[in-house]
């Protein structure tokens, strides 16, 4: 059989998938038979509660379960992916991710954190929300209720602020002003059934508590402490450690 007799020859027929028209597929019902061109395609309605979305999905898919929805739940179960990504973040770590972004650009954050870009936004959005001016008000269902709880936790805020900011400006970290640019035995003393004890363990255990609400002057003074409070631990294990080498070198000889 040469060319010419086979240049009409057709291919194989289409599949019939009348049959799903009018079944349901996981949250999607069959509405019509879109088939475009050589790719068969159904036209479907989501069953998923609040959307009633219509849209054209391939049959291929829809029989073998890949697809189940317009999108729908594939969005949310990413939204819930991004939230519970988030919550396994520390209060510190949001609120240093979100410091950050008001100055550094956001791909040079990514790369610092090496956090999803969705968890990133997540998390700047959401600190720049709590920290918004009226927050505490618009969150209360009574905001006449509130208002003097709010009026007293500005002032405590701004009490204690004044206080981390004369620890940072007049306590004797400015150069030349300590041997040791870390708090001494009398403002921080770390004690063995892991308390905290000092002049400045009061502040250490507010921060914790307003570092979520705090305005941006407020979260570098709370970070700066909590750093402080890290290069504090290390420098008594650093001392510790050379006391023990010097005592050991000392019994040797």
């Amino acid at each position: 059989m040469n060319r010419a007799e086979n240049k009409g020859k057709r291919g194989r027929p289409l599949k019939d998938y009348s049959y799903m028209v009018g079944k349901d597929y996981g949250f999607l019902r069959i509405l019509e038979l879109a088939t475009r061109g050589k790719r068969q395609m159904v036209r479907t309605f989501c069953l998923v509660p609040g959307c009633k979305t219509v849209s054209v999905k391939r049959i291929d898919k829809v029989l073998d379960g890949t697809t189940i929805s317009c999108k729908c739940i594939k969005t949310r179960l990413f939204k819930e992916w991004v939230k519970r990504q988030a919550s396994m973040l520390t209060p510190e770590h949001q609120a240093r991710i979100w410091l950050e972004a008001q100055d550094e650009k956001r791909q040079a954050l990514l790369r610092k954190y090496q956090i999803h870009p969705a968890v990133f936004d997540h998390v700047v959005r959401n600190e720049q929300t709590r920290r918004a001016p009226g927050a505490a008000v618009a969150a209360s269902s009574n905001p006449e209720k509130i208002d003097a709880t709010t009026q007293w936790c500005d002032r405590e805020f701004c009490f204690r602020t004044r206080i981390l900011r004369s620890l940072l400006q007049d306590i004797g970290f400015k150069k030349g002003q300590r041997r040791h640019p870390v708090f001494n035995a009398k403002e921080l003393a770390f004690r063995k059934n892991g308390n905290v004890d000092g002049k400045v363990a009061w502040l250490l255990e507010w921060s914790d508590d307003y570092l979520s609400r705090a305005d941006r002057e407020g979260v570098e003074l709370i970070l700066w402490l909590k750093d402080k409070v890290a290069e504090t631990r290390e420098h008594r294990k650093e001392v510790r450690r050379y006391f023990a080498r010097k005592v050991g070198a000392a019994q040797g000889s």
